[in-house]
């Protein structure tokens, strides 16, 4: 199905503005609040990683580059072990128990449109593209798009995307987020899953501040991973002009940095 609707995406300074965080917020609860009768196992993200990873395995070392910087950051990747870091991944963030819940899972700025001339609050902000969608931990999509402050697509010289880590949110900007989105959950649940009581709505993790900026620090890392495969392996068959493999080579050092600063 599709739908032409009158809206622009948002820009990425406009993912910071309190109103529309807010919104974001409440857009994002609301998907982790349904009921949705396919399985319910986080199978999506380790599914996805490995596919990519068996591809990147097999091509990586074929790839054929004039581009000498290009070169360069291929055999980054090459002495880099991708494998060994996935298979990390998959015994550290389960530990985290991070809830299993409906996720979009690419809630960035341009999968979210405005419309600029609505005046009704729960209409202004539509999202789209949910190619990506699935049963996935929660703190999967939080980090995600906490990460997405900092990365601005709309560049037009090459290679078409800029990072600037100071605009990550900040304490005060993700609690804003996390508080607005954990009222929203609380109220989604209470109509989607009429089987739980006061007392998992009140003690339940899925609600508890605390823990979710936990989830966020431990799936950042999850996140970075994630699109650093994706660039890999579309950089190698893509003819969109973006350069994957500087995304790639960025994304994957954003994970080794925060890791670090994780101490793990």
């Amino acid at each position: 199905m599709e739908q032409f609707i009158p809206a622009r995406p948002l820009l990425t300074n406009e993912l910071r503005d309190p109103e529309l965080s807010n919104l974001i917020a409440q857009k994002m609860a609301m998907i982790h609040g349904l009921n949705i009768p396919i399985s319910k196992e986080p199978s999506w993200l380790w599914g996805t990683m490995d596919r990519w990873m068996a591809n990147i395995q097999e091509n990586l070392r074929k790839v054929s580059l004039q581009d000498p910087k290009q070169k360069e950051i291929v055999q980054r990747l090459i002495d880099y072990n991708l494998e060994d870091e996935l298979q990390w991944l998959k015994k550290f963030l389960p530990q985290i128990q991070s809830p299993v819940v409906f996720s979009h899972n690419d809630l960035q700025e341009g999968n979210i449109l405005i419309r600029p001339e609505c005046e009704i609050a729960d209409e202004k902000l539509v999202l789209i593209d949910f190619e990506y969608c699935s049963y996935n931990y929660r703190g999967f999509d939080l980090a995600n798009h906490f990460c997405e402050w900092s990365y601005n697509y709309n560049v037009d010289s090459y290679p078409n995307f800029m990072h600037q880590s100071e605009d990550l949110p900040s304490e005060e900007e993700m609690l804003h987020f996390i508080r607005t989105y954990v009222e929203t959950l609380r109220r989604e649940y209470q109509m989607n899953f009429t089987e739980e009581d006061e007392d998992f709505l009140r003690t339940s993790p899925l609600f508890n501040e605390e823990h979710i900026v936990k989830e966020v620090q431990a799936f950042t890392l999850a996140s970075h991973f994630f699109w650093s495969l994706w660039a890999v392996v579309n950089a190698q068959v893509s003819k969109i002009p973006f350069g994957y493999w500087e995304y790639g080579v960025c994304r994957l050092e954003n994970y080794f940095s925060h890791k670090k600063a994780l101490g793990v």
